[in-house]
């Protein structure tokens, strides 16, 4: 694999800004922004990869708890942004958590209207609507 060379960040996209964000949850103290800024970009050049794959296919990573794998030492170990984008790991993602956007969509209903909760007659406020109260 050719070498990614370094991107400024200056140039980050929305859809790098994006990935980061979605990605942040997961990342160890050794994983860096401009590391995975770096693969990112290199992956639209060198691959074409569609930007918004690797956005929702790192939301749905994030979402399904990110690499559960247990070390040596017993401590999680957490995969680094740049190798999991060197692992194409966001082609399948992608596709995963379009389809749970896709299903939350179809869940919510578009025309609710909030009922308000019948109150009982001897209520404060139906005693101070008819002027009981003063």
């Amino acid at each position: 694999m050719k070498a990614a060379r370094p991107v400024p960040k200056t140039e980050e996209t929305p859809e790098c800004v994006d990935f980061w964000d979605a990605w942040r949850p997961h990342m160890n103290q050794f994983d860096g922004r401009g590391d995975a800024r770096k693969w990112f970009f290199h992956h639209i050049r060198e691959f074409g990869a569609d930007p918004r794959d690797m956005v929702d296919g790192a939301r749905w990573f994030v979402r399904g708890g990110g690499n559960q794998s247990v070390g040596y030492d017993g401590k999680p170990v957490r995969i680094h942004a740049g190798s999991w984008l060197n692992k194409f790991a966001y082609e399948d993602g992608a596709e995963h958590e379009r389809a749970y956007q896709q299903r939350l969509q179809e869940q919510q209903p578009g025309n609710v209207v909030a009922i308000k909760p019948k109150l009982p007659e001897n209520h404060f406020s139906r005693r101070w609507e008819r002027g009981e109260v003063g």
